[in-house]
């Protein structure tokens, strides 16, 4: 790392009034994105700054990271894999933005004298009362899974701990997070923060022997984040497992007539993933066959088991009506936001598929294009007409609009998706007449 570098690592932990403002900006746009966003375990939430070590599992890319920030007001330093600081430009933004890079074995040697400086940094930060978060599963995948963590985040912490001494205690602060779509602008979004974890009880043990401290340490995160998250461990049967969960909670609820909050439906949830069995599918208890056997059925008609769930529901007539009641603000809505919608998604769907990042890089593109097309409109319709009215309308009825039309476009892509269920069992029925 060079001295230039060493500097702007340095400069990461100094508190900068427009790093401020900018998280204020972006956070208020990130309860915006989301329908809604229910948090649990607020009493875990440090009332002041660190030693804190911030662990959320990671699903969903950048929104991972700006939901440490919604829960945590003050200052946040985040750890990113090393590859993406590869360019200049975008280092110094990264930088800027409050991250620090973090190598691994396969990134080669270079990479890994580098890694102890960035750990150094980190515990340093700790050591000053700073906050740091880092994803302790490394890679992100869009699975309601837990994954093998790594251990950087626990050098991080026992190397701080052991610099600290008895002036003060390490905190690792789990975070397990359940989207309801990951891809999906106007999902709901429920974040668990679990009980603090400190380090200072295993200091002896790491003094002896740091990779037993490790993998103990390792242990107790692990059971931490499977009780906050719904943990679905079978990979192979994924789909099939997570979309029967889904319907076999809607099935409990029905049965014992109990109102489905955010809250009810998570519980029932993580309830019904853990009795599926890791490994050998023969192994599903019996009373959850049934709903195994029907999410295979419905993955066979759309793969998306969110889109499949939707599809099952079945159509009522309020969605209906809904439908017909939303029909005048079609075309407003198109006109004044249609083509950053379309540009945006059009753009994250077909770059980022598969690959986790849709919701990122479609919160990244609708923070930017959508005010900068509200502000040429409003430019061009202020030239031709009064321009009070023009930035009233613009600058102020076009974002409603637009979350408005979202929400709209969304109902009408579900009751395309129950219409398409309802004309393939209809097919089917034909068929087996014949």
């Amino acid at each position: 790392m060079s001295t230039k570098e060493g500097n702007d690592m340095n400069k990461i932990y100094e508190k900068s009034i427009g790093f401020r403002l900018m998280k204020k900006v972006v956070i208020a746009l990130f309860s915006i994105f989301y329908r809604r966003i229910t948090l649990f375990g607020t009493e875990n939430i440090p009332s002041n700054e660190g030693p804190v070590i911030f662990a959320p599992v990671h699903q969903n890319a950048l929104m991972d990271a700006l939901s440490v920030h919604c829960i945590f007001s003050g200052p946040i330093v985040f750890m990113m894999r090393g590859d993406a600081f590869s360019n200049h430009a975008m280092s110094r933004l990264l930088r800027y933005m409050k991250i620090m890079p973090i190598f691994r074995h396969k990134d080669g040697r270079p990479q890994l004298i580098q890694d102890k400086e960035c750990i150094n940094t980190a515990a340093e930060g700790l050591t000053m009362g700073r906050c740091i978060a880092l994803m302790p599963e490394g890679n992100q995948k869009e699975q309601k899974r837990l994954r093998t963590l790594g251990k950087g985040i626990f050098r991080i912490g026992f190397q701080a701990q052991k610099e600290l001494g008895e002036k003060a205690e390490v905190t690792i602060i789990p975070i397990g997070l359940d989207f309801e779509n990951y891809d999906r602008t106007g999902s709901r979004l429920i974040i668990q923060i679990g009980r603090p974890l400190y380090f200072s009880p295993l200091g002896k043990l790491y003094e002896q022997n740091q990779a037993a401290a490790f993998c103990k340490m390792k242990e107790q995160l692990t059971i931490a984040l499977h009780r906050l998250i719904i943990d679905i461990r079978n990979e192979r049967s994924y789909k099939s497992y997570y979309l029967a969960t889904l319907l076999a909670t809607e099935e409990m609820i029905k049965k014992k007539k109990i109102k489905g909050t955010d809250e009810v439906r998570f519980a029932f949830r993580k309830m019904i993933a853990e009795r599926f069995p890791e490994t050998d599918d023969a192994d599903v208890p019996v009373d959850l066959r049934p709903f195994v056997e029907q999410a295979n059925k419905l993955l066979k008609l759309e793969s998306d088991p969110d889109k499949a769930f939707v599809m099952n529901k079945g159509l009522s007539i309020f969605e209906l009506t809904r439908g017909v009641a939303y029909l005048p603000f079609i075309i407003p809505s198109i006109l004044f936001n249609g083509l950053p919608y379309f540009l945006i998604r059009g753009w994250a769907f077909g770059k980022f598929k598969n690959n986790g990042f849709i919701a990122s890089a479609t919160f990244i593109g609708d923070t930017i294009l959508f005010p900068l097309y509200w502000t040429i409109l409003f430019v061009i319709f202020s030239t031709i007409s009064d321009p009070m009215r023009s930035a009233f309308f613009f600058l102020l009825l076009s974002p409603l609009l637009a979350i408005l039309s979202i929400r709209v476009l969304h109902l009408y892509e579900d009751i395309f998706l129950k219409m398409k269920f309802r004309l393939s069992n209809a097919r089917s029925g034909r068929a087996s007449h014949l």
